[in-house]
């Protein structure tokens, strides 16, 4: 939060006959998009394979599947069924549960505060080595080489694919505090092995939150390989597939696949996130604080 103070003196500073200062407080432009549940997934149901636990409340708007072995440390709800007697609940578990809605995400203003400079990267980008990105629409591909290092000075808006090889880091700019950012993808996003996405070290963390508007018609819309660690992932239309020793923070899909021994780790303070363009994105004043003295 900072103030801004502007004075004006007539006829000037020197021997001023009037005076009046402006005074107002404004702070940087987040939105409150809240992830209640660990895994929220739509009609098209949960299927959790062999060993996949869920460190959290998972809500389905269809069935929830579960191997052997399959585990959720929490809550269950599903519109649908619950498998028996597999995936072990510790929490609640109820079937037949009323439909949930998903989290609200305004896709418009993301894109409008990645493209905030009106300099979108025309054409697919390649990333390698030691960089940083942001805000930034890149009208095709953005792909990081294996063993990129990026970190984010603001929200992404790709209007092709998000392909992450194997070993790449992403980081936010320490500056984002508790609040986090979006990369919102039009196609699909793909992690591969052994990627992390880092949040911030402040109380509490700021996330990086990777939304891909991708529909059901033609394979995932997020696909996150083996060893994948950290993030909070949303595909609103699509489904999600989340293979095996994954470990994340929450997803929210219309179908959603966890292989053998993937793993959730919810935070929650999801449930009342904060995600902001970053320290080069807009101010918004605070209502209530605008003063003349």
């Amino acid at each position: 939060i900072k103030e801004i103070v502007s004075t004006g003196f007539i006829p000037n500073s020197t021997n001023p006959q009037a005076k009046k200062t402006v005074r107002v407080k404004v702070s940087a432009g987040t939105q409150n998009i809240a992830f209640r549940y660990a895994v929220q997934i739509g009609e098209r149901g949960l299927t959790m394979d062999s060993n996949s636990r869920i460190n959290g409340n998972a809500y389905s708007n269809g069935n929830i599947q579960g191997d052997s072995n399959t585990r959720i440390n929490g809550d269950a709800f599903a519109v649908g069924t619950i498998s028996q007697p597999n995936p072990l609940v510790t929490g609640t578990k109820q079937a037949g549960a009323p439909s949930q809605p998903f989290p609200a995400f305004d896709q418009q203003y993301w894109k409008d505060q990645a493209n905030q400079n009106n300099d979108p990267n025309i054409g697919n980008l390649e990333l390698s080595g030691t960089t940083t990105l942001g805000p930034k629409k890149i009208e095709g591909n953005l792909t990081l080489i294996s063993n990129t290092n990026l970190t984010l000075n603001g929200p992404l808006w790709v209007t092709g694919n998000l392909n992450v090889n194997s070993g790449s880091q992403l980081f936010l700019n320490s500056s984002f505090a508790s609040s986090g950012t979006v990369v919102l993808v039009e196609g699909l996003i793909d992690l591969d092995s052994n990627t992390k996405v880092w949040p911030t070290s402040s109380s509490p963390k700021g996330y990086i939150l990777f939304v891909s508007t991708k529909g059901t018609g033609s394979g995932n819309a997020i696909q996150l390989d083996s060893e994948v660690t950290g993030g909070v992932y949303f595909a609103p239309n699509g489904d999600a597939q989340l293979d095996s020793s994954v470990n994340i923070v929450a997803i929210t899909a219309q179908k959603l696949h966890l292989d053998s021994n993937a793993e959730l780790n919810y935070d929650s303070g999801l449930a009342s996130a904060q995600f902001s363009s970053g320290p080069g994105g807009g101010w918004e004043i605070s209502p209530g604080t605008y003063k003349i003295d």
